[in-house]
């Protein structure tokens, strides 16, 4: 009844459309950010498109600050196009309102739609990374959208899920469109809301019982759990799950300036604000219907997740502080520490000259190297030449106190990549937010013989509006501890702003450098990058590391990744290291699919179980593909906890134990040296007994853990290839086996030569209902 009564209030709201909304919620951008209830009302009146009720500054009635219909709807098969008009011009927050508007409703699959609002007069910057999207719009939407019909009639967007009426976007009070700032409200349609990164969230599920305000902005700051920081990446992006089915959809905000979501309630509706202060406003919404769909959906928009090569998916260990390499023992990273006098593309030819003999023993050990590079140049011209080199290629920043960090939106950037004298497989790029110390301070450093970076004082710098960025500044500005948001930047044909693209200079950076070491440095080998900041679509070309995290539980618990601490689980550590080296097959085959057909490798539990409330909240717990349950313990001085399991039959991934065949909370014993691991019925995942090096596994015999459902069937693949050159389907293998009713089959997809020296030797199977004679 409840669900019901929740659905009909939704629907009356859409239909309504000149109805009084409650605004009150909506409250007025004050900067800063401060307490609703403690912005006074002559605060209040210095902006003319709020005003003060029941002592909060909000945001007028739609038809009072917002826009108005400008002339009838423009419809037609590939979409909707609508002209607006602001309501009145003498309302307004910051100043410069954009007078007239155009809205373009995009239809791309039936599934994926766009929402595009600009001006309608002058062009304005737009995110320059291309998209993938289908030539032609799909036939068949599984969406429904609303606007107004009428001139004069205020501007709203209603969306709706076609099988069930579900509004699942519906927006709320004024649209505020400025040169320097723009904010949209919208109801959502359940609390079931993910996403909105790169954040210090302090739960997978966002609450909206208490208004919270996040900024995206990419900031060189170490995570701080439940701070609720922006971090080193920006990534607009939101997953709402809408119903008991588990109906889904998501919405991609594509704008890399700085970026504000607040989430809250308008009475009892779950509501968003989205701020941003520049670009347009370029929503897109793939409808699933699953969760697993939308991030399908989502990817094959943004780009597939690259395929890693085997070697990254090992043991892999770093430290900052390695002095020489007396002190290096078994690790393949190495840390700015390696560097002469911290300048990339060298090594100190006194603490580390033996770099490259080092190198080259990891590689007869079946190892590898990946070394650390900053996208910052030294200045030192003459003895230097990489700071020479890049200065003749024009590939810096461009600002008034000479920059001397690389412009990678150029696709000629990626030449400036140097060479490989050292001999690493992978690099590791740190500081790309881009980050700078000291910048707009007092402070001098001796090592260069320099003051801190000093930006001009301008309304870029210090913004109207700063968001949290400025706010939170100890110098009240965007540009703190990076570079001037009054940059010049140029991908070759277009000029940009860095207070536009600051939110895409790691993207950059990771492209230039993914096609310097494909073209230049590693050619014919598939490339290896990690980056620390991201934007939507990094992930085709690079990975993507945590930032400087600490060993400690509570980041264990925000990022679920340990780094171990050697005297104590040294044994432990070993013993998990066995069983990840073991069902590596399994986890290369699921980032395989990922990269081929958009499926997350590592899940949620609410992913794999969209239709289970239970699964919604679960942040301890995650997936590898949909087939094997990770519940790792992340707090200190525990010894047990419990496990949800949804409803299905799970067994213990070690001993093959039955231990659940419907939903069940379990609690288990868990020593230092066990992780919790379950496998579903219904699985066969492929393994292959460990060694000390990935290399040298890859040599060994495989097996199969079948792990049979209900009906005594199951189901799994293998996907295998060399490992490391470029990717090709041509020289791939994909084995599907299939296990039912005691009978199991194999079918083979591409080029069966390439598994032509893997040895089966091997096969458990878990729930069989007899004991084999």
């Amino acid at each position: 009844m409840f669900k019901m009564k929740f659905i009909l209030g939704v629907l009356l709201l859409s239909v309504v459309a000149f109805a009084q909304e409650n605004v009150v919620p909506i409250i007025c951008p004050v900067p800063g950010n401060p307490d609703p209830t403690t912005v006074t009302e002559d605060q209040c009146n210095t902006y003319t498109a709020c005003e003060y009720t029941s002592g909060i500054c909000h945001m007028k009635q739609n038809n009072e600050s917002g826009y108005l219909l400008a002339s009838e709807p423009v419809v037609s098969t590939t979409g909707i196009q609508l002209s607006l008009k602001k309501a009145n011009p003498e309302n307004t927050l910051f100043g410069a309102d954009i007078e007239e508007l155009t809205v373009d409703i995009l239809y791309h699959h039936n599934y994926h739609f766009e929402i595009k609002i600009y001006d309608s007069s002058q062009s304005r910057y737009e995110v320059p990374i291309q998209r993938n999207l289908p030539d032609t719009p799909g036939t068949d939407p599984i969406f429904e959208i609303r606007t107004p019909t009428a001139v004069d009639e205020p501007f709203y967007i209603d969306v709706r899920r076609k099988s069930t009426g579900s509004v699942l976007f519906r927006t709320v009070g004024p649209l505020t469109f400025e040169d320097q700032f723009i904010q949209l409200t919208s109801h959502v349609y359940s609390p079931y809301f993910y996403g909105i990164g790169e954040i210090c969230h302090s739960s997978l599920l966002r609450s909206f019982d208490e208004r919270i305000t996040n900024v995206l902005f990419a900031r060189d700051r170490a995570p701080y759990p439940g701070s609720q920081d922006n971090l080193y990446g920006s990534h607009p992006y939101y997953i709402n799950i809408e119903d008991y089915e588990g109906n889904t959809h998501s919405v991609f905000l594509d704008n890399s300036n700085a970026i504000e979501y607040s989430t809250f309630l308008i009475g009892s509706t779950p509501s968003v604000t989205i701020r941003t202060i520049g670009g347009i406003l370029d929503f897109h919404f793939f409808l699933g219907p699953t969760p697993d769909d939308v991030t399908v959906q989502y990817t094959e928009f943004i780009g597939r997740p690259f395929l890693p090569p085997y070697w990254s998916l090992g043991f892999q260990l770093s430290r900052y502080g390695y002095n020489s390499l007396d002190n290096y023992k078994d690790t393949q990273y190495f840390d700015i520490d390696y560097m002469d006098g911290r300048r990339d593309f060298t090594y100190d030819e006194t603490n580390f000259a033996t770099l490259p003999d080092v190198a080259t023993q990891l590689h007869s050990e079946n190892m590898k190297l990946v070394l650390m590079f900053d996208p910052a140049i030294a200045i030192d011209f003459d003895t230097y030449p990489p700071s020479q080199r890049g200065k003749d290629s024009d590939v810096y920043v461009k600002y008034s106190d000479p920059s001397y960090i690389p412009d990678d939106q150029p696709a000629s950037t990626s030449d400036y990549v140097v060479g490989n004298s050292v001999g690493f497989d992978g690099v590791w790029i740190d500081m790309n937010e881009p980050s700078n110390f000291g910048t707009n301070t007092d402070q001098y450093f001796d090592a260069t013989g320099r003051g801190a970076l000093q930006c001009p004082d301008n309304n870029l710098e210090k913004p109207p509006y700063g968001t949290l960025v400025a706010s939170t500044a100890s110098t009240s500005t965007l540009s703190e501890a990076t570079i001037c948001m009054s940059s010049k930047q140029t991908d070759g044909t277009n000029d940009y702003l860095h207070y536009d693209v600051h939110n895409i200079y790691g993207f950059s950076e990771s492209v230039a450098t993914y096609r310097g070491l494909t073209e230049t440095v590693l050619p014919g080998e598939r490339p290896f990058v990690l980056t620390r900041s991201s934007f939507p679509g990094t992930g085709q070309y690079v990975a993507h590391w945590l930032g400087d995290n600490k060993s400690a539980w509570e980041d264990l618990k925000a990022s679920i990744i340990a780094r171990p601490d050697w005297p104590n689980v040294l044994q432990a550590s070993k013993d998990a290291l066995t069983i990840r080296y073991k069902y590596l097959p399994f986890l290369y085959t699921s980032l395989h699919r990922a990269h081929m057909f958009g499926n997350s490798a590592i899940r949620p539990v609410f992913s794999v179980f969209p239709s289970d409330l239970n699964a919604r909240g679960i942040d301890d717990q995650f997936f590898w593909s949909d087939k094997l349950l990770v519940a790792p313990v992340v707090e200190q001085g525990a010894t047990g906890r419990y496990i949800y399991l949804p409803n299905s039959l799970w067994y213990d991934l070690l001993d093959g134990t039955l231990v659940a065949h419907m939903t069940t909370v379990l609690y288990v014993e868990t020593p230092i040296e066990k992780i919790p691991l379950y496998v579903k019925g219904g699985s066969i995942l492929p393994f292959q007994s460990p060694s000390l090096t990935t290399v040298e596994s890859r040599n060994n015999p495989f097996g199969l853990t079948i792990a049979l459902d209900s009906n005594n069937f199951a189901e799994g693949e293998l996907f295998w290839d060399d490992g490391h050159t470029e990717h090709t389907m041509d020289e791939s293998y994909i084995g599907t086996f299939t296990y039912d009713q005691g009978n199991l089959t194999l079918s083979i997809q591409y080029n069966q030569d390439i598994a032509s020296d893997l040895v089966l030797t091997s096969i458990n199977v878990y729930g069989y209902p007899f004991k084999p004679i």
